[in-house]
């Protein structure tokens, strides 16, 4: 396993992290964190295990993937993430090798958790980095 402060790749950037202390998750590829989707845990359990199963068909366009994400629990509008192939197939190996299970409870005094890819855990340095380069 890749240790946690091993920066994401190309091939690792789609991503997931608890919300504060709810039972929500935010769900997004790391090269652009300003665009990510929002799960309830219902959906977020459903759809991890139909991505890791092989039963979620994402669109995809060349080397894009788009992935739609209709919780309706917590929004009423489609959201959409995008990623690579390769992302998505590092993140579909992940979810079937049970990689996302441990998303904790935040906490407390904190409003999101780290992101958890397939690689590892990006630290707060780490994000924020990232999210200076988006």
């Amino acid at each position: 396993m890749t240790e946690p402060s091993t920066p994401a790749s190309l091939d690792s950037t789609l991503a997931v992290r608890r919300v504060g202390r709810t039972t929500q998750v935010q769900l997004c590829d790391l090269t652009c964190p300003e665009r990510l989707a929002l799960m309830s845990a219902k959906y977020w359990c459903d759809w991890k295990h139909e991505v890791g199963q092989g039963l979620f068909k994402p669109m995809r366009e060349g080397d894009q993937i788009t992935i739609e994400i209709h919780d309706q629990a917590v929004s009423k509008a489609v959201q959409h993430v995008f990623t690579s192939t390769l992302a998505y197939e590092v993140f579909q190996k992940a979810a079937k090798d049970g990689r996302f299970d441990g998303l904790n409870p935040v906490a407390a005094g904190n409003r999101l958790g780290p992101w958890i890819w397939a690689g590892g855990t990006m630290d707060e340095a780490q994000v924020k980095a990232l999210n200076e380069v988006a």
